[in-house]
């Protein structure tokens, strides 16, 4: 089937040169999540409506900017802005 779409090439069709690659497999979200006791947070980087970003350390080799979440849920943020404007 290659060798004829080959020889009929139109534009449409390219010829394949190597193996196209696989995605990799999804995580699942939940598989991601770390401990908060096993994460160092060493300095704030900023803050705004929905908390603070800080860069932490969950290992003595990697480094992570780790977002700490207010208790304002996200549709008072919402609402409040709508009101506002």
């Amino acid at each position: 089937m290659l060798c004829a779409a080959e020889e009929r090439c139109d534009e449409l069709c390219h010829k394949l040169v190597r193996v196209c690659p696989r995605r990799p497999e999804l995580i699942p979200f939940k598989q991601l999540e770390v401990n908060r006791a096993e994460i160092q947070l060493d300095s704030k980087l900023g803050s705004g409506k929905f908390g603070e970003v800080w860069q932490g350390r969950h290992t003595a080799y990697r480094y992570y900017h780790v977002t700490c979440l207010s208790p304002l849920s996200f549709m008072d943020v919402l609402t409040a802005n709508a009101s506002t404007s």
